[in-house]
């Protein structure tokens, strides 16, 4: 028998991906154990694996010829067009090849759904487990999650009440689903000072965070506070929208866009509120992070699941949007949800005494995101019978 866990890009830095890392070098004396990446875009995952773990890469990301013809559009559209075709059928190819390797009485644990919907139609394990802290919403092939769910699937695990209510309502009972929280995966040192006049919200610079909105947002607040600043702490495409819209507003002075550090523990310590504005989320570490380091922290009702986090009002707030899947699926601009936020931040900003609250409340967290509790719940679930 052989254990199995595969993912989208083992090799890259993530909730899940730490999630797979720790399991399998925990198992490694209990199980065979084989890893199947789709993609491999490191020269080497970004975690270390037990030596006697094999690690398979279906789709080589990492020398992709359009990559060198990036200032030629139409040598690079053309290139994309040919590499996408080539990745879909190697894929295709390789997907069958290795779920038929699979036996029936191996366990596999798949590390998000889209995954296992590619390999679910031509595997027949013993076991599956599916892991998945994306909404029901953001998948497009709903429809093939409920053909091979219940066929398929022994245990599906999500992160949040909401998101269990949400596919429940969607599989009926046809599939068993649990709840279980990614580990906390840094270790926290509670802030001195919730006095430092710096907001902070660390993450990918994506269309996903609402950084859009933040940004909109603290221009508001220093209209009120002008000594505040607002540190963004991470990298990727959606930089320089936002480095445009912060000196089209003339707001360069009080944010500061900081690129993303391993450190986090030491960039949370650099603040004394904590902004999460995204248009939704998987599992939310990075305001899981803050609340363990003792910062007041506000968050949007994104989808879905921020109250399995945010006790409103008692160890953190939550902003409610007016339309929270009008705020998933577009970059509209909604003033009140924009004015919202500001307001909220103003008032943490003002009321030193709920800082205080939120710091003492907030690293209570940790109690139920500790590694060595969750990585136990994992083991159970692999061994039972």
């Amino acid at each position: 028998m052989k254990l199995y866990f595969i993912d989208e890009g083992l090799d890259k830095v993530g909730g899940v991906e730490r999630i797979i890392n720790s399991l399998a070098n925990s198992l490694i004396e209990k199980y065979d154990i084989e890893l199947i990446s789709q993609y491999r875009t490191n020269d080497k995952p970004h975690f270390d694996y037990d030596s006697k773990i094999k690690i398979n890469y279906l789709f080589d990301n990492r020398k992709l010829l359009s990559k060198k013809y990036k200032k030629n559009k139409i040598i690079y559209y053309s290139l994309r067009l040919i590499e996408k075709f080539v990745e879909y059928f190697t894929l295709k190819i390789k997907t069958i090849k290795f779920a038929r390797k699979i036996k029936n009485d191996d366990i596999v644990v798949f590390g998000r759904v889209p995954t296992a919907l590619a390999f679910l139609p031509y595997t027949n394990a013993k076991k599956v487990i599916v892991r998945e802290a994306i909404h029901l919403e953001y998948h497009k092939n709903k429809n093939k999650i409920k053909k091979y769910f219940p066929q398929k699937v022994n245990l599906f695990i999500v992160s949040s009440d909401e998101n269990m209510k949400s596919y429940k309502k969607f599989l009926g009972n046809s599939v068993t689903i649990r709840k279980i929280y990614n580990p906390l995966s840094i270790t926290p040192k509670v802030i001195e000072n919730i006095d430092q006049k710096v907001v902070t919200s660390i993450g990918r610079f994506d269309t996903h965070k609402g950084y859009d909105y933040l940004i909109r947002a603290f221009k508001k607040v220093i209209e009120i506070h002008p000594d505040w600043k607002l540190r963004i702490v991470g990298d990727g495409y959606y930089k320089e929208n936002m480095v445009n819209l912060i000196n089209n507003l003339k707001i360069e002075n009080n944010i500061t866009l900081v690129p993303a550090s391993k450190n986090v523990v030491e960039e949370l310590n650099k603040a004394s509120i904590y902004v999460m504005a995204s248009r939704f989320e998987g599992y939310a570490n990075a305001l899981v992070e803050a609340m363990s380091c003792g910062l007041s922290c506000i968050s949007y009702n994104w989808l879905m699941g921020v109250e399995d986090i945010i006790e409103d009002n008692k160890n953190g707030k939550i902003v409610k949007l007016t339309d929270r899947y009008r705020y998933f699926k577009t970059l509209d601009i909604i003033e009140e949800d924009i004015n919202n936020l500001a307001e909220a931040i103003i008032d943490l900003i003002d009321d030193r005494k709920i800082r205080n609250q939120f710091k003492k409340e907030a690293p209570k967290i940790i109690k139920t995101r500790q590694k060595e509790r969750i990585l136990k719940e994992w083991e159970n679930i692999i061994d039972e019978k």
